[in-house]
């Protein structure tokens, strides 16, 4: 009878561990197709950012022709000015060299060349009057019969020399020669050829003696008139005869010539300033658009990666959760089995780390999950001190002043997170130095117009925890600084980095609402500088420290597309006791609700569904029964979170992968009145 018994309990557990190696053949198959689906997404991404990178570079080929035709416009136009200004200047220097040439022909000419006013007096008058024996200084202000023949003063006549020579004939009164012209605004003067000088008797009567005959050649040159002397066969000089001008309005007009030529070079100043300022202004609008269009380039191929990522999170959180689910129900068949039991922990220890992977894809994607919360960055910051203190070379100091105990909204473990992450950077850049010091500050700081920080024009007015980390590396290169937060990018050997770390930074603190800069110099080092919005409320959390699985009999309606999932949220709610019924249509759940709204206690409906989302259906069963409570289930949906739920009605939502003490929970507490607008108990 012992035999039979012990041959019917080996017959037993053959069929146990048949069963259960038909499970695990069934695992290592949905392995193998999983495998084989994240391939083929794999690809599918690599597609689509390979489609993405190349319309970006046609957006950037395109700023860079325009940017190359308003180079050659501003090139063009300062080539032009600087024309303008070379020609000016040729026509300054010009204009001096006439006015020099003038005022030397004037001082040398032997001319008499003098200037009178309306009254006739003179103003102006060259040495050649020293010729008469006058000086100039006496002359000055004097009228111009100074120098004219008393008793001749009123037969001063305007007869015309009309050729270069004239006969004269011989008259009883002395003969008079005037040179007359008119043009525009000249005066009309002419030299007396009988001029009073002050040895006057010889000048004159020598002059007279000559003029007597009967007919005397006067012969008119630029130098003056002069008369040959037969007796000494010599050439009497008796005057002056030439243009004579009151040239006081052409010194006026090379004034106002002077003046006007001062006020265009003035204005060409004035303008060539203006343009060099505009100019100026172009080119600092032009370096602000180049660097806002870096950045919107960098965030239009974060949210590209974002939203690929967000897709395959989705999916590859549905495979993770029937993995993991189903691991974790094989554990309860496992207990005698040693093998199978270390198969299926390695199973669920790679599928969890598949879980943490997709959590940090979504987290440099800026589309993390993780719940955030009021919590004092001091204190964090001063555990990673500590942590620091005993991980880093002695080599490098640690400077602490750290002096806010302002609240952010963060997640306690992305933020040891930030803090680690940048701060073994800092050790890295100095791990070959023989000293260096690694400097964590942290302030309170109201930003407003006043004090915008340089680099960041954009940042919200209001009250921010700054955290500055920085170090006396090496510094960063200037052609990396706007690389470094892309995913993937690292400056490491193989092997020493992913290339994640500063990438799930800036996704971290963007999701907090918060800013990020960095400054580097191979001089002093790098420096990041971090801004999270300061809070002050608190937010009150349900915490549940049981150890054992919340059990209930209630009627639970399981909703989800992939009939996997809904086996497996069934089958973990039937062991704790609920009953379950299960449908892979939105529509067709819609329908039973309908026909028998009363049927069921609580509703699991998964997030994106073919026909009608879990986003659609939690209002349309609250129409038909409003006191019907609903668990929204997802891998991740960027139209819910648990800051939208509450406008669905639903009373929780549930984040894939799914576990059994995660939903069991829940569940529990939503059937005992409970509501969640983050996604755990």
């Amino acid at each position: 009878m012992e035999y039979k018994e012990l041959a019917r309990q080996l017959k037993q557990e053959k069929a146990i561990c048949n069963k259960l190696r038909s499970e695990l053949d069934e695992v290592h198959q949905e392995l193998y197709k999983t495998n084989s689906e994240l391939m083929q997404l794999t690809l599918e991404l690599d597609e689509r950012v390979a489609k993405r990178t190349h319309e970006l570079q046609k957006s950037e080929q395109k700023l860079r022709e325009h940017r190359d035709c308003l180079q050659e416009m501003v090139k063009i136009r300062t080539e032009s000015l600087e024309m303008a200004n070379a020609s000016l200047a040729r026509n300054m220097k010009a204009l001096e060299a006439s006015e020099k040439q003038f005022c030397s022909l004037v001082a040398t000419i032997p001319d008499i060349v003098y200037r009178i006013d309306s009254k006739g007096r003179f103003t102006f008058i060259n040495d050649a009057v020293k010729k008469l024996g006058y000086t100039p200084d006496e002359l000055m202000g004097k009228h111009f019969r100074t120098i004219i023949v008393p008793r001749y003063e009123k037969e001063i006549s305007l007869n015309k020399i009309l050729n270069d020579s004239h006969r004269l004939k011989k008259q009883k009164k002395p003969i008079k020669l005037f040179d007359e012209r008119r043009t525009g605004k000249r005066k009309t003067t002419g030299l007396e050829i009988k001029l009073l000088c002050r040895d006057s008797s010889r000048l004159y009567y020598g002059h007279l003696k000559k003029l007597n005959s009967d007919d005397v050649i006067v012969e008119i040159n630029s130098t003056g008139l002069y008369t040959q002397d037969d007796e000494t066969s010599t050439t009497l000089y008796i005057g002056t005869m030439g243009i004579i001008r009151d040239i006081s309005e052409r010194k006026s007009l090379e004034n106002d010539l002077r003046k006007a030529r001062d006020d265009l070079e003035i204005k060409v100043d004035q303008r060539t300033r203006a343009l060099v300022q505009k100019n100026k202004e172009y080119t600092e609008e032009l370096i602000k658009s180049q660097l806002l269009e870096k950045k919107l380039i960098q965030a239009q191929k974060m949210e590209a990666v974002g939203t690929l990522a967000g897709g395959i999170a989705h999916d590859f959180n549905n495979i993770l959760s029937i993995i993991l689910g189903f691991v974790e129900l094989s554990f309860d068949h496992a207990a005698e089995n040693k093998e199978l039991a270390e198969n299926l922990t390695e199973i669920n220890v790679a599928g969890n780390r598949a879980k943490e992977l997709i959590k940090q894809i979504l987290t440099f994607a800026r589309k993390s999950d993780e719940k955030i919360e009021p919590l004092r960055a001091s204190l964090i910051a001063k555990e990673v001190l500590k942590l620091l203190r005993s991980t880093i070379p002695s080599s490098i100091s640690i400077v602490n002043e750290v002096k806010s105990n302002g609240q952010i909204m963060a997640n306690p473990t992305q933020l040891h997170q930030i803090f680690m992450n940048l701060a073994t950077n800092a050790a890295h850049a100095m791990q070959h130095m023989d000293e260096g010091t690694l400097k964590i500050s942290m302030q309170d700081m109201d930003i407003d117009k006043n004090n915008t920080p340089a680099g960041i024009p954009h940042i919200a007015h209001g009250k921010y925890v700054v955290i500055k980390i920085s170090d006396t590396g090496k510094g960063i290169p200037q052609k990396n600084l706007d690389l470094i937060f892309e995913p993937y990018f690292t400056t490491k050997p193989p092997g020493e980095g992913t290339g994640l770390g500063l990438s799930v930074v800036h996704g971290i603190i963007k999701n907090c609402n918060g800013e990020i800069c960095v400054t580097s110099n191979p001089e002093t080092g790098t420096k990041f500088t971090i801004f999270f919005p300061a809070v002050t409320h608190r937010v009150k959390r349900i915490k549940n420290n049981e150890k054992t699985l919340p059990t209930g009999t209630e009627r639970i309606f399981v909703v989800d597309d992939e009939p996997m999932i809904a086996k497996l949220i069934s089958r973990i709610l039937e062991q704790c006791g609920y009953t379950v019924i299960s449908t892979n249509s939105s529509l067709d759940a819609l329908e039973m609700i309908r026909k028998t709204p009363e049927a069921f206690d609580l509703v699991i409906t998964d997030m994106t569904m073919p026909h009608m989302t879990g986003e659609r259906l939690a209002p349309q069963i609250l129409n038909i029964r409003p006191d019907l409570p609903i668990i929204i289930c997802t891998g991740y949906s960027s139209r819910i979170n648990e800051n939208t739920i509450e406008k669905t009605g639903a009373r929780a939502l549930l984040m894939k992968p799914v576990n059994r003490k995660k939903l069991s929970t829940m569940v529990r507490a939503i059937l005992d009145g409970h509501t969640f607008h983050g996604r755990e108990p």
